[in-house]
């Protein structure tokens, strides 16, 4: 028979007695309420104040809140509500109902992460599991619930699961020993949470197991120590738990007036509270007394009522020993049939007991030879992964020396073939010297011609009109006749006229002035005029997208560019009629010099010791561009393209060669 009956309203670290004016201030609220989470939430502060004292009223606020919270689908007050409504359907005996309910409210409490409704919830179900004697079933639930509550160190949670344990190993297994020394660790849990109540179920427990070992004082004074806790707390089920153990004590001392007193305690507190469970094994124990006291008429009633609670709710310890007490009052008074019929049912439900024990027992073993055919099982696989592990092993260390053979060879080759990238890179740098050198020495002797074409200019022209002008000037002495001053005076000035074309031709030839001041298209119109003047070849300018002026060196570029080249035509081409275009789009500006003079082979211009094609090759370089040229031998028609960025920046060196 069970000694405690439910620890699952004993989470709580302090549980406040139920006042009658905060009861009905409650009641009041939920009147007025909405019915959303803030009703619930009044409902559930209710519950609290009702659980220990009046159980059939915390049943239905328990029902009531529930049902509202499933109605708005509020997930944390499923969780709360279907713990409450669990416990209250277990201990009226619904099983199945309760479980469904506690199932949903662990679905709710996993949506919210309320880790501690969740070992709450895990508890209660190893109730409902002990209730129907499946004791290793409940013992899987306790154990998860203390599991759950370890990692938030939730103490008063883990005081409470390890009473369950320990009271498995009471009752259950007969473990003393062990339900001691887990009682012992629940009292260490108590006293961390600060949970009173939780250690007056600790020496309720203690008491009985002093009970069960026929030390009566030790047990009376633990049943002692219980309740005055549990009057403190107003917890009435404890307290009703408690009035049928001391009532236990007092039988077996032959007390039975102290006996029937604390069974008729014990009795009116459980029906008050409507716990079915604790009405059965009240009225059984008080049977049983009356039958010792010969109070047969008395027993009969008391059983009879105790043996119909039982089988209602299915407690099948109270329904065993209901059977078996009527059997044996049946068989005192003389009415044989009736003992027989309640002594076949003790049979039947005792076989009952015992087939579900047997049953586990079978399953039991069935476990163990299945667990000892895996051990063989895992052992001959443990072999084979042994001797797959060697073998890998030597694979692996063959594989090892492999890769390190490849790493070895492809760092070789890595560095031959840097070695190989770093002499090409040390040609092309050499390469690349060479052809700034020459541009650099082309630059410089075109430079050097220039400057002798200029001293030849001044000295021919200049030197030939500066004599003629100085010996006009002698003629002026005062011998000269006026009209002869008249002449040398005109013939002066003649001289002075063709000096000054003379120097801005040199002036034009060295920079003209149109390009500083008005920029590119300007001074290339300028240099087309000057030609076209000749009348000997025509040159069409046309310029496009030139809105803006472009930097110096582009500009200077593209004008010498242009100059070189067409001078170019003008010396070698035989051509009439010259087309320079200039474009200039997002990012790109391209020069294009068409002729329709002869052809000729572009390698004789391009390898000749002539400094024309290197001087455009440098003014291209200048300004990051390419050149390109097209001819054919034979054939008429030459173009000329450069195709550079619209905006460069210009190195230091290359600012010095501008």
């Amino acid at each position: 028979m069970k000694f405690i009956v439910f620890l699952s309203y004993l989470l709580a670290a302090f549980i406040s007695h139920a006042q009658p004016s905060i009861i009905d201030s409650l009641k009041t609220e939920i009147g007025n309420a909405n019915a959303d989470s803030s009703k619930v939430k009044l409902y559930l502060k209710l519950h609290d104040e009702l659980r220990l004292s009046n159980f059939n009223e915390a049943a239905k606020i328990a029902r009531l809140s529930y049902n509202l919270s499933q109605k708005i689908n509020w997930d944390k007050g499923i969780a709360s509500t279907g713990r409450n409504f669990g416990i209250a359907l277990n201990l009226l005996g619904k099983y199945d109902s309760a479980e469904l309910i506690l199932n949903e409210a662990i679905k709710s409490s996993e949506e919210i992460n309320d880790v501690s409704n969740i070992g709450y919830c895990y508890m209660t179900l190893g109730n409902i599991q002990y209730d129907q004697t499946n004791y290793d079933e409940a013992l899987k639930f306790y154990f998860k619930s203390l599991e759950t509550y370890e990692p938030i160190e939730n103490y008063v949670g883990m005081s409470s699961a390890l009473i369950w344990i320990g009271i498995i190993y009471q009752y259950a297994k007969s473990d003393y020993e062990s339900a001691i020394a887990t009682y012992m660790d629940a009292l260490k849990y108590s006293d961390l949470g600060n949970s009173s109540l939780n250690k007056s179920y600790i020496y309720s427990n203690l008491a009985t197991i002093y009970y069960n070992e026929y030390e009566y004082d030790s047990a009376l004074t633990y049943y002692q120590r219980s309740h005055e806790i549990k009057k403190r707390f107003n917890d009435q089920r404890g307290i009703g738990n408690d009035y049928n153990n001391i009532g236990n004590v007092w039988y077996e001392l032959k007390k039975y007036d102290s006996a029937l007193f604390n069974y008729e305690k014990s009795l009116s507190i459980r029906r008050e509270m409507n716990d079915q469970t604790g009405v059965a094994s009240a009225l059984i124990n008080m049977g049983k007394v009356y039958s010792d006291l010969e109070l047969n008429q008395e027993a009969g009633k008391k059983l009879t009522e105790g043996y119909n609670v039982a089988k209602k709710v299915e407690y099948k310890e109270a329904w065993q020993q209901a059977s078996l007490l009527l059997s044996m009052l049946y068989e005192k008074q003389g009415q044989f049939k009736n003992a027989l019929k309640y002594h076949k049912e003790y049979k039947s439900i005792s076989d009952s007991i015992f087939n579900i024990a047997s049953d586990r027992s079978i399953a039991e073993l069935q476990t163990q030879y299945e667990t000892e055919k895996k051990e063989q099982q895992i052992e001959l696989q443990e072999a084979q992964l042994a001797e797959q592990e060697a073998t890998i092993s030597r694979n692996r260390i063959a594989l090892i020396a492999a890769i390190t053979a490849l790493a070895l060879l492809i760092i070789i080759g890595a560095l031959w073939r840097n070695r190989i990238r770093k002499k090409q890179q040390l040609k092309l740098q050499q390469t690349k010297l060479q052809a700034r050198e020459a541009e650099i020495k082309a630059t410089i002797s075109s430079q050097e011609k220039e400057r002798a074409r200029y001293a030849r200019d001044l000295h021919d022209g200049f030197g030939q009109m500066i004599s003629v002008l100085n010996m006009n000037l002698k003629n002026l002495n005062g011998n000269a006749k006026p009209d002869e001053r008249h002449k040398v005076f005109e013939t002066s000035s003649k001289v002075i006229d063709e000096m000054y074309v003379e120097l801005k031709n040199i002036c034009f030839d060295l920079m003209p002035q149109t390009l500083i001041k008005h920029g590119l298209e300007s001074a290339l119109k300028e240099f087309s005029d000057r030609i076209n003047q000749t009348g000997n070849i025509t040159i069409e300018l046309n310029v496009f997208g030139l809105n803006e002026r472009l930097e110096e060196v582009q500009e200077i570029s593209i004008y010498r560019i242009c100059q070189e080249w067409i001078n170019n035509i003008l010396k070698y081409a035989d051509a009439d009629k010259v087309t320079l275009q200039i474009t200039r789009d997002e990012g790109e500006i391209t020069l294009l010099i068409e002729d329709n003079g002869s052809g000729f082979d572009k390698n004789l211009l391009v390898s000749g010791k002539g400094n024309g094609w290197k001087n455009l090759l440098t003014r291209t370089n200048l300004i990051h561009g390419n050149l390109e040229l097209e001819t054919e031998p034979g054939k008429k028609g030459n173009v000329l393209i450069v195709n550079a960025p619209s905006e460069i920046k210009q190195t230091e060196q290359e600012k010095v060669m501008v």
